[in-house]
């Protein structure tokens, strides 16, 4: 993250997709998606930097074209697709989370919990509301030398907590990997 002061306050601009939060992301793809009601290039581009960053779009209105370039440039890096970088795990809140590897080991109940969740979720938000289904707690499994971390079963109880803790711990890129179920 590079800190930007704006008015005495102090901003977080990412660097890279890995700063970028799912919930963040998510954002992103909300102000993308509603590029025609803005009133033109230059407020869609406050919007987008908005979005993605700390700094709120009435506070991005008042800077000089300076500063918006020198934010913009941070930024150039957003315009290239996101890559993966492959985590197998993730640590929220000092808790160890692993993402489901194999789909096809979905129960046919969490088969269903994921088509219900995918039929009522705007597709701007389909990656925070999947990711409780895969990605679990970790949990050990077997003895000794054969011991395999692997995810726990899918804590339908603990769903809404959980989609919010990990929409605002985990970066887009750490659960890209994944984007084939989305």
């Amino acid at each position: 993250m590079r800190e930007f002061i704006i008015e005495d306050n102090t901003y977080n601009v990412p660097l890279s997709w890995n700063d970028v939060s799912v919930a963040k992301f998510e954002s992103l793809l909300d102000t993308m998606s509603n590029k025609d009601s803005y009133s033109g290039d230059i407020e869609f581009s406050l919007r987008i930097i908005s979005s993605i960053t700390d700094i709120p779009f009435n506070i991005l209105k008042g800077i000089s074209n300076q500063k918006f370039e020198e934010i913009n440039d941070y930024l150039s890096w957003a315009s290239h697709q996101v890559v993966s970088n492959n985590k197998k795990e993730f640590l929220i809140n000092g808790i160890t989370y692993v993402p489901v590897s194999n789909y096809n080991g979905l129960t046919m109940g969490e088969a269903i919990d994921s088509e219900t969740i995918i039929k009522d979720t705007p597709p701007n938000n389909l990656i925070s509301a999947l990711l409780p289904l895969l990605v679990r707690r970790a949990v050990l499994k077997g003895k000794g030398k054969h011991a395999k971390t692997v995810p726990s079963s899918f804590d339908a109880e603990n769903y809404q907590e959980l989609k919010e803790e990990m929409k605002h711990n985990l970066m887009i890129a750490d659960v890209m990997q994944l984007k084939g179920f989305f």
